[in-house]
């Protein structure tokens, strides 16, 4: 028998959220019959100081890869910054949840004046050494509402990340100038993969407490005072031997073993080959619309 609560409130819209199963890890998913908005148990939400130290970036590949994983993420920036472009010039950019500052590397190459924060203190060692008075420790929520504002805000792969949302977006939405933008590439469980890995799906995770699709992400938007602008799935450039490297580190055995097997058969060439790969998740770009601060607290907090 489950130890969990067989209904929670949804974080998003505040309906019942019934208890859907669990990951193949173990992860108890409570899902809204309302919204489809996925989230875990509240008492299952890890304490983030043991989840981002020093050694969350190991999934890299470590030091042998960094050159390589470095390309590789900023062709995938290349690309969302290109989207960016076409609804803004280069201006003030803040990369939420900015790792070792290769986000900021390409806006830089591209034109943009870039910023950064992180909660992950090596994130923020390594990054500062490129971007010296440019990177922040801590979050968003923490920030004061005095700082200075951003054209844009970039938070790719963050927002899974937040247990809040609402307060995250509205936190966010603070950090912008009137009609400014924000980025966010987040896990789809509306994605074929998804549907058909089930519970095995790699995307749940301890570090992600909850899981959108474009419909219910649009409504959060909206109630935060975000126009949505532009939704798309997300390619990401991996290469085989990246790939494995993730696989081993954080998702399940099973995953873990083919991931080691392939490793020992694929030819070095071929494991260090970029390949743009939808991964079931999707990127909206949306405009701020307005600054009035005394929007309601989020249903169901």
């Amino acid at each position: 028998m489950s130890p969990y609560s067989p209904l929670i409130p949804c974080s998003l819209c505040g309906h019942p959220s019934r208890l859907h199963g669990s990951s193949v890890i173990r992860l108890p998913i409570y899902r809204c019959a309302e919204c489809g908005f996925e989230q875990l148990a509240p008492g299952s939400i890890p304490d983030p100081a043991s989840i981002y130290t020093k050694d969350y970036f190991r999934r890299w590949g470590g030091e042998k890869m960094q050159e390589e994983v470095r390309n590789l993420k900023k062709l995938t920036f290349r690309r969302i910054l290109a989207r960016i472009e076409k609804y803004s010039k280069p201006g003030r950019i803040l990369d939420i949840g900015c790792a070792k500052g290769y986000f900021l590397e390409e806006a830089a190459e591209r034109g943009w004046d870039p910023f950064g924060i992180d909660i992950n203190p090596d994130a923020i060692r390594v990054a500062g050494q490129r971007f010296e008075g440019r990177v922040l420790m801590g979050r968003v929520e923490d920030l004061p509402d005095r700082f200075d504002r951003f054209d844009v805000l970039a938070a790719t792969d963050v927002i899974e990340h937040t247990p809040r949302p609402y307060d995250f977006l509205i936190a966010a939405r603070r950090l912008l100038q009137d009609g400014g933008l924000i980025v966010l590439t987040t896990v789809n469980t509306a994605s074929l993969s998804h549907f058909f890995m089930g519970r095995f799906w790699p995307h749940y995770k301890p570090e992600h407490p909850c899981y959108f699709d474009p419909r219910n992400l649009n409504t959060l938007l909206r109630k935060t005072g975000f126009w949505p602008l532009e939704f798309w799935n997300t390619l990401k450039t991996l290469s085989p031997g990246y790939l494995f490297s993730v696989l081993r580190e954080d998702h399940p055995p099973l995953l873990g073993i083919l991931a080691r097997y392939l490793q020992t058969i694929m030819p070095d060439f071929l494991q260090r080959l970029p390949i743009p790969l939808l991964l079931g998740e999707f990127s909206v770009i949306a405009r701020c619309e307005s600054h009035p601060f005394d929007l309601p607290k989020a249903a169901g907090t």
